[in-house]
């Protein structure tokens, strides 16, 4: 494998780099991080002075519909600098079983995989999915997503097996601060690991906010489109989601929760759908917005770079348990992003069509791929 010097790029890695260094690639491994690294004949040379280089951008919430649209929905995150997405249960077939999960491990694919097994069988909140032989398989987390368990009782048996087991509890809310609330209550019960999914109301930052004083077992995310858009920018079926968009306050809410360390992360709750659904009548089109396209420049628009890098990489790996870094010695996992390439998104099929963006990702270095094409200006 060719040799790959990265030169000049500004390294972004709290904790390690803050500075313009060079980085050695041979054999996929980065084997020096340096100033004046002096490139070999046969190296790939990168130019990235004025870009930005980070650990690979990490998704903790997507929905990729059938085992064969894996690596199709894995190029979409390429595009967006993700170098690992995690899949919810609520596949064709779903997550409910060590079986589906062995088939997802071996399917084809161009970015990491980070598996999320149903609470329940089928979805169907009767009874408990085989949580535990899901997690020898290797989920990280159990999840009914789209489908709130209903049965306190049900969630509570799960919460206790998941702290056994060391899994984290992932929970879509509907009627939302209703339901954070009592989600809550049973994590503090049972001492068990609950991330909340997309939180969109006011209150229920509130909610989350006074649960981190009592814990730290409790994390919650946002997705792009609740502090993006609110109830007054719905314009068609391209903007229906689950929880729907709120109002005004509510996203100011949502950002400020971002801001000040009370969301932990950012995911994109990636959903596609076939345009010839989605475009039918309000009552009949799927709910869902493909965001990994788009999620990082989303959010370099919106916040600060440093909570950006925060809520899309090292939080989401804390909370996952996966390790990320630009170390030497480990393999190269990396971003590398124009911060300030200003650009419109273009795609009718998105209500994102024709938003004006900052901050593009420009290259990603990873095991499965490379790919690097340089500034973009403004």
């Amino acid at each position: 494998m060719q040799g790959i010097l990265i030169k000049e790029g500004w390294i972004l890695d709290p904790g390690r780099f803050n500075t313009s260094l060079d980085i050695l690639i041979e054999d996929g491994v980065i084997t020096k991080i340096a100033r004046d690294i002096l490139p070999e004949k046969d190296y790939n040379v990168f130019d990235a002075k004025n870009l930005l280089i980070v650990p690979g951008l990490i998704d903790l919430h997507t929905h990729i519909r059938r085992i064969e649209d894996i690596e199709k929905e894995g190029g979409k995150a390429i595009y967006g600098g993700f170098t690992r997405v995690s899949i919810m249960p609520n596949m064709k077939p779903p997550i409910d079983n060590p079986d589906v999960v062995r088939e997802i491990k071996k399917a084809k694919k161009n970015v990491d995989i980070l598996i999320i097994g149903a609470i329940s069988e089928g979805m169907g909140q009767r009874r408990l999915a085989d949580i535990g032989g899901m997690k020898k398989e290797g989920i990280f987390a159990i999840s009914d997503d789209a489908f709130p368990i209903q049965d306190k009782h049900l969630l509570f048996d799960a919460m206790e097996i998941a702290k056994k087991l060391g899994l984290l509890v992932m929970t879509h809310c509907e009627p939302e601060e209703k339901m954070v609330e009592r989600n809550i209550e049973l994590a503090l019960l049972t001492k068990s690991r609950l991330h909340i999914l997309h939180i969109s109301k006011r209150e229920s930052v509130s909610l989350v906010k006074q649960a981190k004083k009592e814990t730290q077992n409790i994390t919650c995310e946002a997705t792009p489109h609740y502090f993006v858009f609110t109830e007054d920018d719905v314009k068609d079926t391209r903007f229906k989601v689950n929880p729907p968009l709120r109002k005004n306050e509510d996203r100011d809410a949502v950002i400020s929760g971002l801001m000040n360390g009370v969301i932990d992360i950012i995911a994109t709750d990636h959903a596609p759908h076939p345009w010839e659904e989605k475009k039918k009548g309000w009552n009949d089109a799927p709910y869902g917005i493909e965001g990994l396209k788009i999620c990082l420049s989303l959010a370099m628009t919106k916040l600060p770079q440093n909570d950006v890098i925060l809520k899309l990489i090292h939080n989401p790996a804390k909370i996952s348990g996966i390790e990320c870094g630009i170390i030497e010695g480990k393999m190269a996992d990396l971003t590398i992003i124009d911060p300030d390439c200003e650009w419109f998104f273009s795609d009718e099929t998105s209500p994102y069509d024709g938003y004006r963006l900052k901050g593009k990702v420009v290259g990603v270095i990873s095991k499965y791929c490379t790919y690097f094409e340089g500034p973009k200006g403004t």
